[in-house]
């Protein structure tokens, strides 16, 4: 990824599944990230530091470099 730039995280970069828990409950907890962060294409520019699988399978986490 080159600086600035972002990169759409799809389920082929991450996913996780569980027959007992639905996408939603699937929960993803970012932490000691640096050069970068995450945000929702639906609030641009906001850092975020948690997201679910359903977010990424509706592609709406997005990884971006600072």
């Amino acid at each position: 990824m080159v600086e600035g730039g972002s990169v759409l995280t799809t389920d082929s970069y991450l996913k996780a599944t569980d027959v007992d828990h639905a996408l939603n409950e699937l929960r993803f907890t970012i932490s000691e990230l640096s050069g970068g962060q995450f945000e929702k294409l639906t609030n641009p520019g906001l850092g975020i530091t948690r997201f679910t699988q359903a977010d990424i399978n509706i592609l709406n986490a997005l990884p971006r470099t600072v």
